[in-house]
C-alpha cells in the first residue's frame, strides 16, 4: 500500500447546552398576577412543545397541591388567597423551572349600592358607590361612567362597576320623601302667634297627616301631640316621617294685655271745680259696675253705666272702699280691681 501523510490542526469549537435551531424549550410563562375569585385561567407565552415531560405544580389557600402533567392547564381559582403556580421542564435528562405567584381577590365588592331607601333630602341626591375596595371604572343605568350619579327623581338605579380585577353589579330603589307626602304638607304649626299673659298657657297644637306624635327639645321630656307654652320664645318642634327627622319653628311673643285703669286716692266734693269726683280713668277696658262700701261693708253707692262716677254728696269725710268690674278689651275678659279711696270735706 502507498504510505499516505497525517497532520494535525487545532480548531476552536463553542458548545452550547442546545441546539440552536429550533429554539430550544424554556419554563418561562405568563400568567396575571392579581385575579379575581372564580376567574379561570390558563398560562400564556409558553415554549415547552419540545420538552420532553412538562409539570405544573400549583399550590394555595386550604392545602392545595396538584400537579399537572401536560403542556398547558386551564384552572379556575375559586378560592380567594395567595397561589403560586410553577413550570418545570425536562430535555435529555435536564430540568428547568419557573415560578409565578398570583394574588385571588375575594369577589366581595356588592352590594354597593346599600339597602333600598328613602331619602330625606331634596333632589338631588348623588349616588355613589361604596365598595370594599377602589373602584376604578363604573357604568351607571343611564349610560355616565363617573363616579357619582346625581339621582333628580325617584325610581329604580343600577351601576356596573370594577376595580380592575373583580365586577359587580348591583340595583337599589330610592325613594324621595316629598313623593310620599300625598296628604299634605309634613309639618303644619300655627303662625306665629302674639298671645296675653293671662291666657297661659298657650297649647302649641302641631298638624301632620304622617305622625301622631311630636316633641319640642326646649321642653324636657317632651313626646305628644300638644304642648303647653308658659313664655314667649321661639320653639322647635320635630318628628320623625318614613324614618326621616323633620323640623319646624313657631314663635310665641307674650304682651302684658292689662287695662290701664286709674282711680284717685282722694276727692274733695266742695264744689271748687277740682278733684271733686271719683271715677275710673284710663283707657283698654269697658265698665261693667262700680261699687263704693263704708268701712264696715255697707254699700253706699253702685253704678252700671258710664261714667261710673260718685259725687260723695251722701257721704262724710273718712275712708271707703271701692270694686269696679270691667270688660278688658286687650285680652277680651272680665277683670276686676278694687282699693281705697278717702273723701275729704
Amino acid at each position: 500500500m502507498e504510505d499516505l501523510n497525517f497532520y494535525a490542526k487545532d480548531l476552536p469549537v463553542t458548545l452550547t447546552p442546545y441546539c440552536g435551531s429550533p429554539t430550544p424549550p424554556h419554563p418561562y410563562f405568563v400568567l396575571p398576577d392579581t385575579i379575581c375569585a372564580g376567574d379561570c385561567l390558563s398560562p400564556d407565552s409558553t415554549y415547552n412543545r419540545l420538552a420532553h415531560q412538562v409539570e405544573w405544580y400549583i399550590t394555595g389557600p386550604g392545602g392545595l397541591d396538584t400537579t399537572i402533567i401536560d403542556t398547558t392547564f386551564t384552572w379556575c381559582f375559586d378560592q380567594p388567597g395567595h397561589y403560586q403556580v410553577e413550570q418545570g421542564i425536562w430535555l435529555l435528562g435536564c430540568s428547568d423551572y419557573f415560578l409565578r405567584d398570583v394574588e385571588v381577590l375575594p369577589d366581595d365588592l356588592a352590594p354597593a349600592l346599600g339597602e333600598d331607601r328613602i331619602l330625606c333630602e331634596q333632589p338631588p341626591y348623588s349616588l355613589s358607590a361604596n365598595a370594599s375596595r377602589p373602584l376604578t371604572s363604573y357604568l351607571w343605568s343611564d349610560g355616565s361612567t363617573a363616579a357619582e350619579l346625581q339621582i333628580t327623581a325617584s325610581g329604580t338605579y343600577w351601576l356596573e362597576a370594577s376595580d380592575g380585577y373583580c365586577m359587580l353589579r348591583d340595583t337599589v330603589q330610592l325613594t324621595f320623601l316629598d313623593d310620599l307626602l300625598t296628604q299634605g304638607p309634613a309639618l303644619s304649626l300655627p303662625t306665629d302667634t302674639a298671645v296675653c299673659e293671662q291666657h297661659l298657657p298657650y297649647e302649641l297644637l302641631p298638624q301632620s297627616p304622617y305622625a301622631e306624635d311630636f316633641s319640642v327639645p326646649t321642653i324636657p321630656n317632651s313626646s305628644a301631640s300638644s304642648f303647653e307654652l308658659w313664655q314667649a320664645g321661639s320653639y322647635e318642634v320635630q318628628a320623625e316621617l318614613f324614618g326621616c327627622p323633620i323640623k319646624d319653628t313657631f314663635a310665641l311673643e307674650v304682651n302684658d294685655c292689662r287695662s290701664r285703669i286709674y282711680f284717685p286716692t282722694a276727692f274733695s266734693p266742695n264744689g271748687d271745680g277740682l278733684n271733686d269726683l271719683f271715677l275710673p280713668q284710663g283707657k283698654d277696658y269697658e265698665g261693667i259696675e262700680l261699687q263704693v262700701y263704708d268701712r264696715w261693708g255697707g254699700l253706699l253707692f253702685s253704678s252700671q253705666a258710664p261714667p261710673f262716677t260718685w259725687d260723695g254728696s251722701d257721704a262724710a269725710g273718712g275712708l271707703y272702699v271701692y270694686r269696679f268690674r270691667y270688660f278688658n278689651t286687650l285680652a277680651l275678659q272680665e277683670e276686676e280691681i278694687s282699693g281705697q279711696v278717702v273723701l275729704l270735706r
